[in-house]
């Protein structure tokens, strides 16, 4: 049975599904932010197996968005782009509004409403967002949740109170907050400056309208918030809401094969460690090893292989480090929930022999995928083209674990 919550989240669902068959509607999901006063790049904080922060904004914001932009520091555009793959990820600003300022461009022409949501507000719901564009269905131009407030709050100057302000005037307010596209289109015309999008619109005189927000729809700014999701999200699991505690496994296989190249001046590198010889040809650095472990990894999650996702026609991979392209793999794999549990490899060579770099080889693929790594070496038995020291090739087993969902 539906409870309050439930009856309502069912009716807006069922309002919201009407109009996004007929109106277009993008969500910016804003995550630039440098992590100065964090210490880190909170956006990029896993709270929950293989699910970051901004993973569970992306997530939410999809499931009821025509089109998402994500906006990311211009370091980070790259790899988000590889993790959303399908969603626009475009290069961030230095304040909040120069990074909306930045994605605005990147907005589908038929849009007619623009949510914009902090990455860094991962437990905003479904049901705040639908209420949201409910509101602006019913003809509002500019809308924000938020929470009434409970404390009583007073106006301080030099340590000295100088006014009691009335609290039931007052209000806390979150993200998603919604706009008519053309509205946001002219507030963000000019170079003004705010701490959130609705109060540009104050500075155009346009009305903005309030919705109740969510009191889990907490914002992560210090390290205490993120015990408090984490919380939150353990009893939402406890209750079933979202997490299960129950873990499947998979096994993924891979392999790879270069040849030698004929151009002394590339560098042979093997499981991102460089070894003495010449190097193989490939598009990227063409390392057999981690390509083979990278394939595998993308086999165990069910995200098809290397070849679609780094293919040998886009530049942006072209003498690309390998290591980084398993990383890469393994976040996207993360971000469906599987982690690595364990790698066994192999790689079939006549020379250079492994032995002497067979620890540095291990210490270098572990630091990138965070769990144990077997690594093996064979020859051909001077059989084929590995045989006659014309190729090396490379094999790996991957299993994974990740919660059932």
């Amino acid at each position: 049975m539906f409870d309050g919550r439930g009856r309502e989240e069912a009716r807006l669902c069922l309002s919201i599904s009407k109009t996004l068959a007929l109106d277009f509607v993008t969500t910016i999901v804003v995550a630039a932010g440098s992590g100065s006063r964090f210490g880190a790049k909170k956006q990029f904080l896993e709270l929950l197996p293989g699910k970051t922060m901004l993973d569970l904004s992306v997530e939410t914001a999809s499931r009821i968005s025509t089109e998402v932009i994500v906006v990311v520091p211009a370091d980070s555009v790259d790899t988000t782009s590889v993790r959303y793959q399908g969603t626009k990820v475009v290069m961030g600003g230095n304040s909040r509004s120069e990074s909306v300022r930045m994605a605005l461009p990147f907005v589908h022409r038929d849009c007619r409403w623009v949510l914009i949501h902090d990455g860094a507000r991962p437990l905003a719901s479904e049901s705040l967002f639908l209420r949201v564009i409910e509101r602006l269905r019913n003809g509002a131009r500019a809308v924000v949740p938020a929470i009434a407030v409970s404390d009583t709050i007073k106006r301080v100057e030099e340590a000295v109170v100088t006014e009691t302000l009335n609290r039931e005037t007052l209000r806390r307010v979150q993200t998603p907050q919604g706009f008519e596209f053309r509205d946001l289109l002219i507030a963000y015309r000019g170079d003004l400056e705010g701490t959130d999008d609705a109060s540009l619109f104050e500075c155009l005189d346009i009305d903005v309208e309030v919705v109740d927000g969510d009191e889990d729809n907490i914002k992560v700014t210090n390290r205490s918030d993120v015990d408090v999701i984490k919380s939150l999200l353990s009893r939402r699991g406890e209750e079933g809401e979202s997490v299960s505690d129950s873990v499947k496994y998979r096994v993924g296989s891979g392999f790879d094969i270069h040849p030698f190249a004929k151009d002394e001046s590339r560098v042979l590198t093997i499981g991102g460690v460089v070894l003495p010889g010449c190097g193989l040809v490939g598009h990227s650095d063409a390392d057999v090893l981690c390509h083979a472990i990278a394939d595998a990894v993308l086999g165990a999650a069910g995200l098809s292989d290397i070849g679609e996702h780094f293919s040998d026609k886009d530049p942006r991979w072209k003498n690309s480090n390998s290591v980084e392209i398993l990383k890469t793999c393994i976040a996207m794999a993360r971000r469906k929930g599987y982690l690595v549990e364990h790698v066994d490899s192999t790689v079939v060579c006549e020379s250079p022999r492994l032995s002497p770099y067979r620890n540095a080889i291990v210490k270098s693929l572990e630091d990138a995928v965070g769990a144990e790594v077997n690594v093996k070496a064979k020859t051909a038995e001077r059989l084929g083209s590995i045989g006659r020291n014309e190729a090396i090739a490379a094999f790996a087993t991957v299993l994974m674990k990740g919660a059932v969902r």
